[in-house]
């Protein structure tokens, strides 16, 4: 008998296989049940065949396991399905929630053991017993291509060849539609023959039964070769929530006859494991063709960073890659194409965004409290609405990424900043206000760590993450201004600021969506999953996992940074115009003066950083101690400088009750405080695995947002119990954590910065 595979130009590879007339007898595929309607989706599915009534089940894996029990789950099953139809969406719930064996022995049986030998070129089936002396069953090589043959051997017969290729055609029965739907994904088919006619095959029709289900069909050597006349040997439903079968790992039941023949079901088991090696290798095929094809638009997602923890595993790499091959993809240059320099650019035009979202504000409180005729305690609750937002997109930005990709954030991002706007340009309730700020932190968070991680991975990032952050700054810049302007000059109320917004968002929206439209969540999935196949990208590993102090570092120090960025540019303008007693305009011209600094310290010191090392940059280096460190940069209790420099001038600003005094410390605070948020997003790219960045970033933001929303808020409870002069020793305060924060961070290679 021979394995074969047919692709869509029809040529045939053959090759002897073993005679599986020794399988069980079932019956006629197309003698099955008509298929129940699927109340989801519209569609009609097979209800479980009889003959197939027990289930073995296959643990949740991927490239890099070595071994793998598998369960006899048969009374789990029935209990969990409950009779609903195969491929059914209630069927995939109902699969999804089932009870997974526990692997102590108190819940199923081990029925067979398969082993990935040391060089992952082979494995071996065998069956679990205290008895047996025959050692394995089934042994089966494994692919280093996609078109490599593989060789099957089993116990006491003959040795067999194998080959899988994706975008096979599947085998058809006489009442089933013929039209493949490979949009999205390529499925490898199985196709067994023997010398006298006979044929198995596994297959997927995902027109039918959906991409998740795999179907064992046989057809005996006494009916014609153009006959559709098969029968159902065996099924393999995928047990996870998915369209069709994941890129990133396998876990399933099998559904075999219920008279129990040991080396049979070996065989079909050995089967199955290639058929799913095949259709992960499928994905590492399809991603090298879209890597030459379309590079230029993939390439910056699909960059290889160098591994710089020690927590990541260090067997990251497929096992049919050849030795050296990961890591191979070059960074992506900001540069090289126009699609990658032209999503650059919409990038910044986002950040300028949120700069004039974030920095209006403080811009806007005078005005508000006025309009409102609120208390300072009350109209400080703007600063918590955005915290709201960014909180959702903490715990879904990984999700929308892995669904919608950085095409859907686009899209998604800029409508919530759009339709804010619009409702904030109405001048609706301060409830309603409060609402709509809540959405534009949410449109923000979800941007900010995408285009942090997007632009963090590209060549030179320390100086495009200062280029992008100066951005934010000129928005920054820019808002307080046309405030002033807007409400000073123009005499117009303040919401007609938003009614520029809306102008801004609608850019945005344009050229965020037109450059990443080609980078749906397929292409998301692919160029992120393929390096680290054992891990998932996800909040609760960035949390939990070996990085987590990375991460929560991170955090916190951005909870403090931000909450400093926002108390002092939001009560900057309140507080020169009732302390230091500047009139409306010059005082809004602070502000502008405040994010000018952040925007020149983010562009200047953005490459200044870089050269000398991000943390020699923020720290004051002790010689000794750093050469004792063998090359890399320690941390060290002397201080760090742009945080200390920050420090000084806070003293300055309040120790010396001068308005032209005030507004220069004010703008050289904004300087050094520039830096510090790239800086952290560099940290968080050299110190964490490359699948975690989207997470981490986007935690660290959300937790800068409860800093952003929580520092401001508690200043504005004290300036109405006081006044807002407890701004400056509240600031103080805050960068002193900062510092000591810093320091707790690991060490970076120098050659990493």
């Amino acid at each position: 008998m021979c394995l074969t595979t047919t692709d869509r130009s029809c040529s045939r590879i053959t090759f002897p296989f073993e005679n599986f007339k020794t399988l069980s007898n079932t019956l006629p595929y197309s003698a099955l049940p008509l298929p129940v309607l699927d109340n989801l989706r519209g569609r009609k599915y097979s209800p479980q065949p009889p003959h197939l009534s027990r289930v073995l089940f296959i643990p949740k894996h991927n490239s890099a396991a070595t071994h793998l029990p598998i369960y006899e789950i048969t009374d789990a099953y029935t209990r969990a399905v409950r009779g609903t139809a195969l491929g059914s969406n209630l069927y995939k719930v109902n699969l999804m929630y089932m009870d997974r064996p526990r692997g102590d022995g108190t819940d199923a049986d081990v029925r067979f053991f398969v082993d990935v030998n040391g060089d992952k070129t082979s494995i071996n089936v065998e069956e679990r017993s205290m008895t047996s002396k025959e050692g394995a069953i089934t042994t089966i090589t494994l692919p280093r291509e996609q078109n490599e043959h593989s060789v099957l051997t089993r116990s006491s017969l003959d040795t067999s060849y194998i080959q899988a290729v994706s975008n096979s055609d599947p085998a058809f029965r006489a009442d089933e539609r013929t039209a493949v739907d490979t949009k999205f994904r390529n499925y490898p088919t199985l196709t067994v023959k023997s010398a006298d006619n006979a044929e198995i095959q596994w297959k997927v029709q995902p027109n039918d039964d959906g991409g998740l289900c795999y179907h064992l069909l046989e057809k005996r050597s006494d009916v014609a070769y153009e006959s559709t006349d098969f029968q159902l040997k065996a099924i393999y439903h995928h047990a996870g929530a998915h369209l069709c079968h994941p890129l990133d790992y396998s876990e399933g039941v099998l559904l075999l006859p219920g008279v129990q023949d040991s080396k049979n079901d070996a065989t079909i088991i050995a089967l199955v494991i290639v058929l799913l090696w095949h259709a992960t290798m499928s994905v590492d095929i399809e991603l090298r063709v879209l890597t030459a094809s379309h590079h230029h638009d993939i390439a910056a997602l699909h960059h290889q960073e160098s591994r710089a923890d020690d927590t990541s595993p260090q067997d990251g790499t497929y096992p049919w890659e050849s030795e050296g091959a990961a890591g191979s993809e070059p960074v992506q240059r900001w540069n090289e194409s126009a699609t990658v320099l032209f999503r650059v650019l919409s990038t910044f035009w986002s950040f300028f965004l949120m700069g004039a979202n974030d920095a209006a504000y403080g811009a806007i409180l005078p005005s508000l409290g006025s309009y409102y005729d609120l208390t300072f305690m009350v109209v400080s609750m703007v600063f918590l609405s955005p915290f709201a937002g960014y909180i959702t997109s903490a715990v879904s930005t990984d999700y929308l990424h892995q669904t919608i990709g950085q095409r859907g954030i686009a899209v998604l991002g800029s409508s919530c900043h759009i339709i804010a706007y619009v409702i904030i340009s109405s001048h609706p309730p301060y409830l309603v206000l409060i609402l709509a700020f809540v959405l534009a932190g949410f449109g923000n968070g979800i941007a900010d760590s995408a285009w942090n991680a997007w632009i963090g991975s590209l060549a030179n990032a320390s100086e495009l993450l200062g280029f992008m952050h100066a951005c934010y700054g000129v928005g920054g810049v820019v808002s307080p201004s046309l405030v002033a302007l807007i409400t000073n000059k123009a005499n117009l109320e303040w919401f007609w600021f938003y009614r520029v917004m809306i102008a801004f968002a609608t850019v945005e929206a344009v050229m965020l969506t037109w450059s990443f439209w080609k980078a749906n969540g397929e292409v998301y999935r692919l160029t992120h999953n393929v390096a680290r196949m054992s891990r998932q990208a996800g909040l609760m590993d960035a949390l939990f996992s070996d990085s987590a102090r990375v991460s929560w570092i991170c955090a916190f120090f951005l909870l403090g940074y931000v909450g400093v960025e926002v108390s002092l540019g939001g009560f900057i303008v309140v507080f020169m115009m009732q302390v230091r007693n500047g009139d409306a305009f010059a005082s809004g011209m602070t502000a502008t003066g405040f994010w000018l600094g952040i925007t020149v310290g983010r562009v200047l010191l953005g490459f200044v950083t870089p050269r000398i090392g991000v943390k020699f940059a923020v720290t004051v280096r002790s010689p000794d101690r750093a050469s004792a460190a063998g090359g890399q940069t320690p941390f060290t209790d002397t201080g760090q400088i742009y945080i200390i420099a920050t420090m000084g001038l806070e003293l300055l600003f309040w120790l010396v009750p001068q308005f032209y005094v005030s507004a220069t410390a004010v703008a050289l605070q904004g300087f050094f405080l520039g830096p510090l948020f790239p800086a952290i997003v560099t940290v968080v790219n050299k110190l964490t695995p490359k699948h975690l960045h989207i997470a981490v970033i986007g935690f660290a933001s959300a937790l800068g947002a409860c800093g952003a929303a929580l520092i401001p808020f508690n200043i504005g409870i004290l300036a109405q119990i006081a006044s807002v002069m407890v701004l400056q020793p509240v600031v103080l305060a805050v960068l002193g954590g900062m510092l000591v924060i810093w320091t707790l961070l690991p060490k970076i290679d120098k050659k990493k910065v």
